[in-house]
């Protein structure tokens, strides 16, 4: 009896017809152990028998081989991707080792102090190339990025399966709110503003922009670079001049980042009437 195996494919892979795995054996008896094969595998078995005078029909049959239960995490290459809220992460594991199925766990814990130790993780099932998603994230924030790959997804995590440990940033977007802004002081042409820095941080601060009218056709703008006030160091400040006296000025102010093109899109909106007589503080 003459028997011929050739894998047809690797399961959940879909690799081609390779010839590199075909074996041959010949044999005297009904039955045959086909040994060396690929876990995880299908493949395509053909028997036939062989007399003096040549070999009959052959009749083929499919075979699947068993997965494997431990996973060598060595085999996978990944990239990760930092995007404003998001990490991606990118996996591919050759197809020859893909030995069954498997499950992606990624967890990202963050690390600064607006958000410290929360934490967004996914599960998913793996395909021989996938892309993870953890999403949700804050801007401008350190996390602690773990990936975990499983035979079973009911298997506990440990460090034999932890395939990657490390710390990304998630990138720069445009400053949230300004929480808290005030008029200190006014006269009859200026008013002094005074406001916090928007909460959390999303990016490197560069800039203020402050806009204020008292009526349709008025509007001016200024840019404010970051000028500390003397008096409460943690917290900015600027004075607008040449105002018109005995106006109601509504004033809104923005921040801008570093390598962000677009100011804050949440402005602190501030109404306030510069004096009629004598300058004087409040």
């Amino acid at each position: 009896m003459w028997s011929h195996g050739c894998l047809l494919i690797k399961r959940g892979c879909r690799i081609a017809n390779n010839t590199s795995n075909i074996q041959s054996k010949n044999v005297t008896k009904t039955a045959i152990e086909l040994d060396y094969l690929q876990p995880y595998s299908i493949y395509n078995i053909s028997v036939s028998a062989v007399t003096k005078k040549g070999q009959g029909d052959l009749e083929t049959v499919i075979g699947y081989t068993d997965a494997t239960k431990t996973i060598d995490i060595n085999t996978f290459n990944s990239n990760v991707t930092t995007l404003e809220t998001s990490i991606q992460i990118g996996l591919i594991v050759d197809c020859e080792n893909w030995n069954g199925p498997m499950y992606l766990n990624a967890y990202a814990t963050c690390k600064s102090e607006w958000c410290d130790g929360e934490e967004m993780n996914r599960t998913k099932p793996m395909q021989y190339y996938d892309l993870i998603t953890l999403d949700s994230l804050l801007p401008y924030t350190n996390y602690k990025l773990e990936v975990y790959i499983f035979c079973n997804k009911l298997d506990a995590i440990n460090d034999y399966n932890k395939f990657m440990s490390t710390a990304v940033m998630t990138l720069s977007s445009v400053p949230n709110q300004i929480p808290f802004a005030e008029v200190y002081s006014l006269s009859e042409t200026s008013l002094s503003l005074r406001w916090s820095p928007p909460y959390p941080p999303t990016g490197i601060l560069d800039s203020y922009i402050i806009k204020y009218y008292y009526s349709l056709g008025t509007s001016q703008t200024c840019i404010n670079s970051l000028s500390a006030c003397k008096i409460w160091p943690n917290m900015y400040c600027t004075t607008l001049t040449n105002l018109t006296t005995n106006k109601n000025y509504i004033i809104s102010i923005a921040g801008r980042n570093q390598d962000i093109s677009e100011f804050g899109l949440d402005w602190r909106i501030l109404n306030e009437t510069t004096l009629i007589g004598d300058a004087i503080s409040v």
